[in-house]
């Protein structure tokens, strides 16, 4: 927050908004894979490596693992915090679960040849579910994938080079959503600093608070992510792994800005605006109610102005 600040007190200072790439950042998740497919690529021709089909790789495999996985995420959030769903949002939900399950019966064909043992503890973990209970959701679906398995599992149905093609794309996975985490927390503070600098009136807070909502969903979705590939990298390298990559807990996507409530504006605004009156020895014009509404949606910190001067001057 200090650094936003300066960054608003001199522009010439390091700009806060942009998001440090390269090295810094670390390899995305795009750049992981590639680099995997690479060397795959390398030990095809050395006559080595694990192929399927002749054509389907490690990497490709565990990327359509996860791309199933992402599926799931998205469905979740969708119907996160809904009660009732309109007609339209429900068939877009059972339309994205039927792409979901087709994608994943085409999975499931290469994972009898990547995880051989997946088969059997599926048909057994199937055979000890209630069978009055209704068909597992899609968002429900568990994927197995090599960090689903436990060791002693992992040994038997899973090839080794699976765990460490899964563990490096899920250290990519955490690096891309700290990196994406970081820059919507940005965005949101910015966004409530403009908020309550410039919007005046019911309609446009409106306006600001339902964009700010949006970013906020945004972020907990990346929070989410990040949560789950970090579990994932620790059940497959064990909690000494990236001891970098920490916990994210709920008050680390705070932002620092205070978010009032429009009620709070109000309230506020309408004490200053009396206090104003009583000052000027009359009723405030349009003008003044405009330059106490900017006040009142100033962030703290401000300088602080005269009321004789959004008074015009009145004796």
């Amino acid at each position: 927050m200090q650094q936003l600040k300066d960054w608003l007190a001199d522009k010439n200072k390091a700009n806060p908004y942009m998001i440090a790439g390269g090295k810094n950042a670390g390899p995305s998740e795009a750049q992981v894979a590639a680099e995997l497919k690479r060397a795959e690529v390398n030990e095809a021709r050395e006559g080595r490596g694990d192929f399927l089909d002749g054509a389907t790789t490690a990497t490709a495999f565990v990327k359509a693992l996860l791309h199933l996985e992402d599926m799931k995420r998205r469905i979740k959030n969708e119907i996160r915090g809904s009660t009732t769903l309109s007609a339209e949002r429900s068939v877009q939900i059972e339309e994205l679960r039927v792409s979901f399950f087709k994608k994943l019966k085409m999975i499931q064909k290469q994972q009898d040849v990547f995880m051989p043992g997946v088969e059997t503890l599926r048909v057994a973990e199937e055979a000890c579910r209630d069978s009055d209970r209704p068909p597992t959701k899609a968002e429900d679906v568990k994927l197995w994938l090599p960090s689903d398995l436990t060791e002693a599992q992992r040994g038997r149905a899973s090839r080794a080079a699976l765990s460490t093609v899964e563990a490096k794309l899920r250290e990519a996975q955490c690096g891309d959503a700290l990196s994406q985490i970081r820059s919507l927390l940005y965005t949101k503070t910015h966004l409530i600093h403009h908020r309550n600098a410039n919007a005046v009136g019911q309609r446009a807070s409106t306006r600001s608070s339902t964009l700010i909502s949006r970013v906020t969903d945004q972020i907990r979705r990346e929070a989410f992510k990040y949560r789950q590939a970090r579990a994932a990298l620790t059940r497959l390298m064990g909690p000494q792994h990236r001891p970098d990559l920490a916990t994210l807990e709920d008050s680390d996507l705070n932002v620092r800005a205070e978010e009032e409530s429009d009620a709070g504006a109000r309230l506020r605004l309408g004490r200053r605006a009396w206090q104003q009156r009583v000052e000027c020895g009359r009723e405030v014009v349009p003008e003044i109610a405009a330059g106490l509404k900017a006040y009142a949606k100033a962030p703290g910190g401000g300088t602080q102005v005269d009321s004789r001067a959004l008074c015009g001057g009145v004796d």
